[in-house]
């Protein structure tokens, strides 16, 4: 009924009868006093009731949050079941600072009594040392947990701050009643909200469980559930915190919040009102008490209780005693509108706050997943785009909505034909719960600019109806471009950007191996650069890297694009000429000589004829192996050397002096026959002070020093020549080992001569050019000096100046460690580089050994004793002692000591011996002391 017709109504019944009108007017004050309470309980009930809303809202919210939380805690736990603190303090980090209510965040672990021990053990190795599993008592201290059945100790806990990390172990079991509910979450899988016990520390109130099991997700039985149970997160909630941040308007209330579980109710807070309106005649009214009830878990349930007093306000009797019978029909009318329009409203507000949370929880549930996530509605139109989607496609989610999948964006398949890929026919063929995965690019990209890995699955009803389906984009661009990035890497050199010795080989043993099945005919061209050193010596190491690009970017011009050129080493490059005869090889090869005949590499002011040694080798059915065609390029190479270099050979098992050189090939097998059968021995060359000597002592009594020196027998019993040994173990890559063989039994052999010795003596162990560039070198040093018991300040460990210089920044940090160990370090052959002394001040040696070639003349030839004195100079302004090697007679041996030279090494005091006769020389001058 509305207004009109109940003034109608109202005007008939005046017009018929003034009784009417009587007793309409008998009723007229009751009938305000009604009217004015109706309204005025009405406008109360629509404040407190909008006002409850607002709060039941933001609670409601709160407590979502909570949930999403949990969701989210056990996602991250299937998919990174192995949780460690740094992730766990990431993941925690965000939710804390945006939800003040949340004094903490944890997980805690299901342990049977078998395996707690293993358990404590495991976290003191995470980090938490002394960890026991422990109880709060009631009086608050955290005690050890007395044995038990079961456990449910507490693993991680954000923030982890010195005042609650003690919490970190504390048994949830240990609470009344709570072991019981915790299994009973984990046999229902179900989430638990409880009251947090008051001997806690902090100021939380409540504890949210949410269990977790092992595997990729949750068993579908209950039996299942307890066996597989790996305890869950757990949430710390300050219901006053969260009281705190809902809306102002529950000041009005009177507030209590009760925990109901098996019908019992137990308060846990309660607050009064602080800002509720002064009302009248409130004595005569029922509060109006407004109540809220969250379900969680169980039989659990949070319930908050909102009261608020009814009464009437001042200038609502001053109205209704002003309005008497002008507003009684009005008022009535208006009250029944109003209430009618507020149930419509309501229900209506009701249905829209429902499916705008559902919408708001799906929504951020989305929006938290970095991976770019589409639903599109059973018609393929696009339901909701979350908002990394939005940001990959570079769209709006409410632009989107509604809209196929191919107006934001369309796809096709990498290395595929097929030009555009086809969403709807894929998800067409899927099968229910289906899921595909395809590798795609947006239209306007190449395949190695952008690239997106995404997931397709449907969804079906009971009924087999399509319900919607779901796609899951990931941007793999960059995973793809640090594969390509590692595989250049792995087959090309980094300087000159060729292809290194690893793709050489591979391609070559491809040729060779196909040899057999076909008539083709390769050949090889192995070029060593002539004046690298020079270059290298004069400018510096960049000019020498400078020098190898150039060539690289020239040597390409002088081949076929089918040909394959390749870095084997410093200055050594090949060339492997494919399907060629030897003809064509044999111009093709002229042709990269002529080339070096030309060929002028400029620096700065400096300008070099670059020329190289080639050997070439033609590769036919008889080649079985690529190292076979290495050695016969590198026999070649070494007949061009010998010949004087820059010059061109072509591998020929007729030739005599590759034959000659074929035949030293044969030293690596008696050289690794020496290693196994340790046919090596050592030699020792006594080292004079020549401070000693000037005091009229005999020699023997100056000799403090000895140098190592291997030696190598051969067949006839002569010693081989130490620099055969060496270049070849070079060649083959031997020298580490030997080097190790010289450095463990040097030190085992000072070690029994100190024994028998008064100890005075030093000692020299030489390191070759490839150990300079072992890294692994230092610690076995340190190893070997620690178990021969050897003083570190006895032994100096020698390498040559050409050896540090090529391995420049290695030979540094091994000298270095070598010094910090408490050994010393010598510069052996130094002046021999073009470039000795600015090399000098960046290497952090002992002693400087000097080249022989200027020592053993030094007497007769005024220049050579200007640089022995040059030399010792310059190391002794930087503390480095002198040692002239090379010393062959008495005059020699004057004019070091007016020089000043600290030692002299020579036949002139001796000439390299057994251990054996050291040993007994070293005994009796021991007695003789």
């Amino acid at each position: 009924m509305n207004y009109l017709s109940q003034w109608s109504a109202a005007q008939r019944a005046h017009k018929y009868s003034w009784l009417g009108i009587a007793f309409f007017t008998l009723l007229a004050i009751p009938t305000i006093l009604h009217t004015a309470y109706t309204l005025n309980a009405h406008h109360l009930n629509v404040q407190a009731q909008q006002s409850a809303n607002a709060v039941v809202q933001d609670v409601s919210n709160r407590i979502g949050v909570i949930r999403t939380l949990l969701a989210s805690l056990e996602g991250l736990h299937y998919v990174s079941p192995n949780l460690d603190k740094a992730k766990f303090h990431l993941f925690a980090r965000d939710f804390l600072s945006n939800a003040p209510y949340i004094k903490s965040i944890g997980r805690y672990e299901s342990i049977s009594r078998e395996d707690r021990q293993s358990y404590e053990s495991r976290m003191v190795e995470q980090g938490y040392p002394g960890f026991q599993i422990s109880e709060i008592t009631r009086n608050g201290e955290i005690l050890p947990r007395g044995e038990r059945s079961h456990y449910y100790p507490i693993s991680l806990l954000e923030p982890l701050k010195p005042d609650n990390l003690a919490l970190v172990g504390v048994d949830f079991g240990s609470e009344s009643g709570m072991a019981g509910s915790l299994d009973t979450i984990a046999k229902d899988n179900a989430v638990l909200i409880a009251p947090l016990p008051g001997n806690w520390p902090g100021t939380a109130t409540l504890v949210a469980f949410n269990p977790v099991y092992r595997g990729k997700e949750a068993p579908d039985s209950e039996q299942e559930s307890l066996r597989q149970t790996s305890g869950g997160f757990w949430i710390n909630i300050d219901i006053e915190s969260l009281l705190n941040e809902v809306s102002e308007q529950i000041k009005g209330f009177d507030v209590k919040v009760q925990i109901l579980d098996n019908d019992e109710q137990q308060l846990i807070h309660s607050r009064q009102s602080t800002s509720a309106p002064k009302l009248h005649l409130a004595a005569f009214f029922a509060k109006r008490v407004i109540t809220e009830q969250w379900n969680t878990g169980g039989s659990a349930a949070i319930i908050v209780s909102m009261e608020q007093a009814v009464g009437f306000k001042s200038k609502t009797l001053i109205l209704v005693a002003l309005a008497l019978a002008a507003t009684i029909f009005v008022a009535t009318l208006l009250s029944m509108h109003l209430l009618n329009e507020q149930k419509t409203v309501s229900a209506r507000v009701k249905d829209q706050l429902k499916i705008a949370n559902e919408r708001e929880k799906a929504q951020k549930t989305l929006n938290t997943v970095q991976d770019a996530i589409i639903t599109l509605d059973p018609n393929l139109n696009i339901a909701h785009i979350n908002s990394s989607a939005a940001v990959l496609f570079n769209t709006k989610s409410s632009l989107s909505c509604g809209k196929p999948m191919e107006a934001i964006a369309r796809f096709r398949e990498l290395n595929s034909t097929i030009q555009n890929f086809n969403i709807a026919q894929v998800l067409g063929e899927l099968e229910s719960n289906g899921k595909r995965e395809y590798d795609l690019v947006p239209f306007g990209y190449s395949n190695d600019d952008f690239v997106l890995r995404v997931s397709l699955s449907t969804s079906r009803s009971h009924e087999g109806k399509i319900t919607g389906h779901v796609l899951v984009f990931r941007d793999i661009s960059h995973e793809r471009r640090m594969s390509r990035k590692l595989a250049y890497q792995a087959n090309y050199d980094s300087l000159t950007g060729c292809t290194n010795r690893y793709y050489f080989e591979q391609s070559m043993d491809g040729l060779i191996s196909n040899l057999k099945h076909s008539n083709a005919k390769h050949s090889f061209c192995y070029i060593d650069i002539d004046q690298f050193k020079v270059v290298n010596d004069t400018c510096g190491h960049r000019a020498g890297d400078q020098l190898l690009i150039e060539l690289t970017k020239k040597l390409k011009v002088q081949i076929r694009d089918q040909d394959i050129l390749s870095r084997l080493g410093g200055d050594e490059f090949g060339i492997i000429l494919t399907n060629v005869d030897r003809e064509q090889a044999n111009v093709i090869s002229n042709r990269i000589y002529d080339f070096f005949q030309t060929f002028v590499f400029k620096h700065e002011e400096f300008a070099f004829s670059v020329t190289a040694s080639i050997g070439v080798v033609h590769i036919d059915q008889n080649c079985s192996s690529t190292q076979e065609v290495l050695a016969a390029a590198d026999i070649a190479c070494y007949s061009v050397k010998d010949s004087g270099r820059n010059k061109l050979s072509i591998f020929s098992q007729s030739n005599k002096g590759m034959a000659e050189r074929s035949a030293e090939l044969n030293w690596l097998p008696r050289l690794q026959t020496a290693l196994q059968q340790n046919l090596f021995r050592l030699n020792m060359q006594p080292i004079v002070a020549l401070q000693e000597l000037s005091s009229d002592k005999p020699v023997d009594q100056c000799i403090k020093h000895y140098e190592f020196l291997l030696r190598l027998a051969d067949a006839d019993g002569s010693d081989i020549s130490p620099w055969q040994i060496i270049q070849a173990a070079e060649r083959y890559d031997l020298m580490l080992e030997i080097d190790r063989w010289v450095i463990r039994n040097a030190l085992s052999t000072v070690s029994s001569l100190q024994s028998g010795t008064d100890g005075q003596c030093t000692y020299s162990i030489n390191l070759s050019g490839q150990s300079a560039a072992d890294p692994g070198l230092k610690s076995y040093i340190g190893a070997q000096l620690q178990e021969h018991q050897i003083d570190p300040s006895n032994i100096w460990f020698e390498l040559t100046e050409t050896a540090a210089i090529s391995h420049f920044s290695i030979a540094v940090d091994l000298i270095k460690s070598i010094r910090a160990l408490g050994a010393k370090v010598a510069l052996d052959d130094f002046g021999s580089g073009l470039s000795s002394f600015g090399y000098l001040k960046n290497l952090p040696v002992d002693i400087i050994k000097i080249d022989g070639q200027f020592v053993k003349e030094m007497a007769h030839n005024p220049i050579d004793r200007e640089m022995v004195r040059a030399i010792h100079q310059v190391g002794r302004s930087m503390s480095i002692e002198s040692v002239a090697e090379f010393v062959e007679d008495q005059a020699t041996v004057d004019e070091l000591m007016k020089i000043g030279v600290n030692y002299a090494q020579g036949y002139f005091f001796g000439k390299p011996t057994r251990v054996e006769d050291v040993a007994a020389r070293l005994a009796g001058q021991s007695k003789a002391a």
